[in-house]
């Protein structure tokens, strides 16, 4: 089965993102990912938490991020932590 996700570069606050992954949802993706950079867009995780409280079903996720800058707590997922 295809997927169709689409990546965003989170320049503006993260309420209208989330508003983008709200309506990404509603059109039928399955997946929005946010780019990570502390020079150029908001924060991915504030970001993503903000989508996360207006979507239900899509998957959200980073598009890349900077492994230096975060803590590895906040980049593995739970069900891969030892």
């Amino acid at each position: 089965m295809t997927e169709f996700h689409f990546g965003h570069l989170p320049k503006q606050p993260a309420a209208e993102t989330a508003g983008l992954a709200e309506a990404a949802e509603s059109l039928g993706f399955d997946g929005v990912w946010i780019a990570d950079s502390q020079s150029i867009f908001r924060d991915v995780w504030v970001t993503l938490s903000a989508c996360a409280v207006r979507t239900s079903r899509i998957r959200l996720a980073t598009g890349v991020t900077n492994p230096v800058r975060h803590l590895p707590s906040t980049l593995v997922p739970p069900e891969l932590r030892e």
